[in-house]
């Protein structure tokens, strides 16, 4: 069994490189600050191993761990030591296929694009354990079965991440190819379309658009390229906050990838640029 402490032993040295700690602070004060001290709110962070990353995986994707970081209370600090819990924590899985542990480009770091409503997910767990409170085993003589505890602990954080408040629809970009960004950055332009946030990712960005805009004509373009190109083949998908879109985390690896956040616009053509000279 895989060891998930809830804080990183004292004798393990995994301090980031300055580099990592200035994108992550960088990334704090810029897209979390603003929410501290908020009431019932939470983000969650999901550390993944990806078989799209390292083929020796035993499945096609895995949760290694997931952790919830409460906007009340929230500090600088917090989030800091709550992204060195999850690499530590990833860092301890074993792949059952290889018996080995996983390296780090195995795994990237994602959170929720939008805040969540703790409230909301308390309702919908409650909903939820109360149509399977007996396939749980939660009666009188089991409340103290651990793996029913942790059966809801579980379910809880599923319910939380499917309480987003709705901020940001996100486009998951999947190209660095100059035309492909060109048809997108016209689009955006050309229609008055508002980006608040991108995290440049390994094989394109997630791109984060205020709620409340007029999105016809990006969805437009999004259909025109998946009816040329296919679903498999589309590189621009556009998330509702309903679908709970999730975020590349900047300053975490994406396998040997690292993102980084640009606030509002995206430098389409540095993106472009670094693409044809790879």
């Amino acid at each position: 069994m895989n060891d998930r402490p809830d804080k990183v032993p004292a004798d393990e040295n995994i301090a980031p490189s300055p580099s990592l700690q200035s994108l992550r602070i960088d990334f704090y004060r810029k897209f979390l600050k603003r929410h501290e001290g908020r009431r019932h709110s939470s983000w969650m962070f999901n550390m993944m191993a990806r078989r799209k990353y390292y083929a020796p995986l035993a499945q096609a994707s895995i949760v290694l761990c997931r952790e919830s970081l409460k906007a009340e209370g929230m500090t600088e600090q917090k989030f800091l030591n709550l992204l060195e819990l999850l690499e530590y924590k990833a860092s301890q899985w074993t792949d059952f296929k290889t018996g080995k542990r996983l390296p780090r480009e195995a795994c990237v770091c994602y959170m929720t694009a939008n805040i969540l409503d703790e409230k909301m997910a308390f309702f919908l767990h409650f909903e939820e354990m109360s149509r399977q409170v007996k396939d749980l085993g939660m009666g009188c003589d089991s409340l103290d079965n651990s793996k029913a505890v942790s059966s809801v602990t579980r379910r809880y954080k599923s319910c939380l991440e499917k309480s987003s408040i709705r901020d940001y629809v996100k486009l998951d970009v999947d190209t660095k190819d100059p035309i492909c960004l060109s048809q997108l950055s016209s689009t955006l332009h050309e229609n008055g379309i508002e980006v608040a946030f991108t995290v440049e990712t390994r094989g394109g960005a997630h791109v984060l658009i205020p709620c409340g805009q007029d999105l016809k004509h990006l969805y437009e373009l999004e259909k025109r390229v998946t009816t040329e190109l296919g679903k498999q083949g589309t590189w621009l998908t556009i998330e509702s906050p309903k679908s709970s879109p999730r975020l590349a985390v900047p300053g975490m690896y994406q396998s040997e990838f690292l993102p980084q956040l640009t606030v509002a616009e995206f430098n389409w053509r540095k993106v472009a640029h670094d693409s044809k000279e790879q």
